[in-house]
């Protein structure tokens, strides 16, 4: 095995200089065989990109605040068939317009965007905030830097994003599937489909999904329940891969739910499980198991639809005395 080939691009003219690279280089290839190779480039705040025949400048870096370091540790890599910019900047200069991006910005080939929710905060006082590295792996695209919020999620100089929604093939033979935003790990055993499927998984926010409160409990009659929400939303849903007809779950399929202390404050952990909307109130899996020392949550459910990890505390309820 041999090194790839080497590509390589003319020097910037003097009209783009700032084209020179010395903060960053990604390069990006279709996939194609012989098709055109991208390079962009970062030199002070300017992105650049050079399309196999010509350099452009796509825009350049502003922070309003003007540190000294503005244009510090620039980091580029390309994120399914985009450029994605980390650094210490909160907005980018496009041909077209001044775009808010808070440190994290996507150029998707015409036009730049904010990359996910905006880091926050600094847990170096001296510091702005800002992204020191990139780096992208099944699970998703992880972010280390000076923040203390992702997202607007606590998270202290280390943050994962991954998209809210994603599909999955899920053939006859079973599949293990990961790298969903909220860190759910699906196990499909073979035979979960009579053919292949496509598995869609959606992360959804509170105010998409029913009432907590219209669950009907049958533990007792005489007790108040009332279910507790750790944020954790979602939606189940598969087609034949042929004809995109809705597909059917024929063997349970095993969920691995992760939780964080935070998610479950003010309510024990075991108190938690996976729950289903039958179309009228939550209905507790009964395989739900939660594992205390791996901050988990596992059920087997055998259908498809709206899923919630909930909780729902104990009522207990003393003895009255009468003199």
């Amino acid at each position: 095995m041999g090194w790839p080939e080497l590509v390589s691009a003319p020097t910037p003219p003097f009209a783009i200089e700032d084209c020179r690279a010395n903060q960053a280089i990604a390069i990006y290839n279709s996939g194609a065989p012989l098709a055109k190779t991208h390079i962009f480039t970062a030199n002070l705040t300017a992105i650049c990109e050079w399309d196999g025949s010509q350099w452009t400048l796509l825009g350049r870096l502003q922070n309003p605040n003007h540190y000294p370091y503005e244009h510090a540790d620039v980091l580029m890599t390309t994120f399914e068939g985009n450029l994605l910019v980390g650094g210490v900047f909160q907005s980018v200069v496009g041909s077209a317009a001044t775009v808010l991006v808070n440190n994290l910005a996507l150029w998707d080939g015409s036009q730049w965007q904010a990359f996910g929710s905006s880091l926050g905060g600094s847990f170096d006082p001296d510091s702005p905030t800002e992204v020191n590295d990139l780096y992208l792996s099944p699970y998703g695209l992880f972010v280390v830097g000076n923040f203390t919020t992702a997202g607007g999620k606590e998270s202290l100089g280390f943050g994962r994003w991954a998209p809210a929604s994603r599909n999955f093939v899920v053939n006859t033979q079973g599949v293990t599937v990961f790298g969903l935003a909220d860190g759910i790990t699906y196990q499909f055993p073979a035979g979960s489909f009579s053919q292949v499927a496509v598995f869609s998984h959606t992360d959804l926010a509170p105010g998409q999904t029913p009432p907590l409160n219209s669950i009907q409990a049958a533990v007792s009659a005489l007790a108040t329940h009332n279910l507790r929400s750790t944020g954790i939303f979602f939606q189940d849903s598969a087609t034949y891969q042929a004809g995109g007809g809705p597909a059917t779950l024929l063997k349970p399929v095993t969920l691995t739910i992760p939780y964080t202390d935070l998610q479950v404050f003010g309510f024990p952990a075991a108190m938690l499980g996976l729950y289903s909307w039958n179309g009228s109130q939550w209905v507790r899996e009964p395989t739900s198991t939660v594992q205390l020392d791996q901050h988990t949550v596992t059920a087997s459910p055998d259908h498809l639809g709206i899923f919630a990890l909930l909780a729902e505390p104990k009522v207990n309820f003393l003895p009255a005395l009468f003199r």
